[in-house]
């Protein structure tokens, strides 16, 4: 499964049609099996539309740039950030040892959220990119603009 199936998939309805909202969710949209049923859920996102594009999109192109066994996918890399960034849940096994899990992204509030993807940037840039605060801030805004968030947007 490729990494772009591994996320989101963000739709914008016109008349009975859903359409991609940003050249990422066409090129994602593309990878699919063409001529295949598909099925899916549509829900209306619960926390800032855009932050979330651009989370998904950052670690999905961050992937692409430097591809890293570690993380095969974008939602394993996810996986990763949010244990780090210390949104995580302790489980208690059958046998009594503890295993830590990912946070649900779906479940988070916004602040919440917010505070993630805050935590999560400077790490995706030292340890997936490896590259300098301006070279992935030029790289945010890049991406920013691919998939349609505004610099203001990506400023707040």
């Amino acid at each position: 499964m490729s990494r772009k199936a591994d996320r989101p998939i963000y739709l914008v309805r016109e008349g009975s049609r859903l359409l991609p909202a940003s050249q990422i969710d066409d090129d994602a949209i593309r990878e699919l099996p063409a001529g295949r049923q598909l099925v899916g859920w549509i829900r209306r996102p619960s926390k800032s539309t855009q932050q979330l594009r651009l989370y998904w999109a950052v670690l999905d192109r961050a992937l692409q740039a430097r591809p890293d066994p570690r993380w095969p996918t974008a939602r394993r890399l996810a996986d990763t950030l949010l244990i780090e960034t210390g949104f995580s849940r302790i489980i208690v096994l059958l046998n009594g040892s503890f295993e830590v899990a990912p946070a649900s992204i779906a479940a988070m509030t916004h602040d919440e959220f917010h505070r993630h993807f805050e935590a999560a940037m400077p790490l995706v840039r030292e340890h997936v990119l490896g590259c300098t605060e301006e070279e992935f801030d030029r790289f945010l805004v890049d991406l920013a603009e691919v998939i349609g968030v505004s610099r203001e947007e990506l400023a707040a």
